[in-house]
């Protein structure tokens, strides 16, 4: 699932994914092997979640509860390992339910006390050393294109969906951006109490998810053990 809702996790597989786009034109898309996969070490799946984002159907969900229900419900369908990490959202530790009022005004703080300043030096929030706009600069490779790719006739017949795709269904991310403050890290010391191994990454320098930030709520993660 891509870090920001309404943001397809989908589109992502021609940059961790294990192919790559070589040669392109209108009828042929020629494949080569990505030296930077993910796969090389793991497998994954990609979900497009809530409703809307990506080849996922709507309407979109009410709520995070409706949300991580109908994920579970879709997990069982394919007996899938990742239910355990949908169940785990559920709840809070506590058995609270998430206050979407509460997690409002914490993101509404973040963006006035950390994104504005950015902003305002014309700094982008996804790699420091760069503007807005221009972070392809320090790639060192650049992903394809992704949707030319993901609306071609003959891929969406692979996939069997038929749907206009679209990198970010921004009405998703309007719906649901009052969740964005929900801590959740609490969840991963449950996963890992369960067994699950979980990957946690961050740019070096990027500032929206950045090390540091990262770093503090790892240390201090307790669960059966102190992780």
């Amino acid at each position: 699932m891509s870090g920001g809702p309404g943001l397809s996790s989908v589109g992502e597989i021609y940059i961790n994914g294990p192919c790559v786009i070589d040669e392109d034109d209108e009828d042929l898309a020629i494949l080569a092997a990505n030296e930077y996969s993910w796969t090389k070490t793991a497998n994954g799946i990609y979900i497009d979640s809530p409703g809307e984002t990506g080849f996922s159907l709507g309407p979109t969900e009410a709520t995070m509860d409706q949300q991580v229900e109908n994920l579970i419900k879709e997990m069982e369908k394919n007996e899938s390992a990742f239910i355990e990490i949908a169940k785990a959202g559920q709840t809070t530790p506590e058995g609270h339910q998430p206050d979407p009022e509460a997690y409002g005004k914490v993101a509404r703080a973040f963006s006035q006390m950390i994104m504005h300043p950015l902003k305002d030096r014309y700094t982008s929030p996804y790699d420091v050393r760069t503007s807005p706009g221009e972070e392809s600069d320090q790639f060192y490779f650049l992903p394809v294109e992704s949707t030319g790719q993901m609306n071609r006739k003959s891929i969406q017949a692979k996939l069997g969906v038929d749907k206009e795709w679209i990198e970010r269904e921004w009405q998703v991310t309007d719906d649901f951006g009052k969740y964005l403050g929900y801590d959740t890290s609490s969840v991963v010391a449950e996963l890992l109490d369960e067994g699950l191994k979980l990957f946690v990454f961050n740019g070096e320098e990027d500032y929206m998810t950045n090390c540091e930030g990262a770093l503090s709520w790892m240390s201090k993660l307790k669960g059966k053990e102190d992780y």
